[in-house]
């Protein structure tokens, strides 16, 4: 199946590398998700795209088409690639508001770079 949607996830971080593995595993049949590391050629290449505010955020990015999703956004919507057990969760996470989404978040990034 060829891939629209790609999950750039940080190739140098040990959390995110477990989780793209644990993913991968666990992505539907027809999922239309590509893993790939932020640091690959086709990774720089599509970050290079993005917009320079955008650019610079250290978190993984969902392209879904021409949309960039960041942050907490792009970590909840890739549930929806995944078997039904992990997508039901989706719209769990997604009733907690916004900021406090991103807060927590912010202290798992930090966290995972210790």
């Amino acid at each position: 199946m060829e891939s629209t949607d790609v999950l750039l996830i940080d190739g140098e971080c040990g959390l995110c590398t477990g989780l793209g593995y644990f993913m991968q595993r666990r992505l539907r049949s027809n999922h239309g998700l590509l893993v790939i590391g932020q640091e690959s050629g086709e990774g720089l290449a599509l970050i290079h795209g993005f917009a320079p505010e955008v650019r610079e955020l250290d978190t993984l990015f969902l392209v879904r088409g021409d949309k960039v999703f960041t942050l907490s956004s792009a970590a909840i919507r890739a549930l929806l690639y995944m078997k039904l057990r992990w997508r039901l969760l989706y719209p769990i996470f997604w009733l907690v508001p916004y900021p406090i989404r991103d807060l927590v978040y912010s202290k798992v990034a930090k966290w995972r770079k210790r």
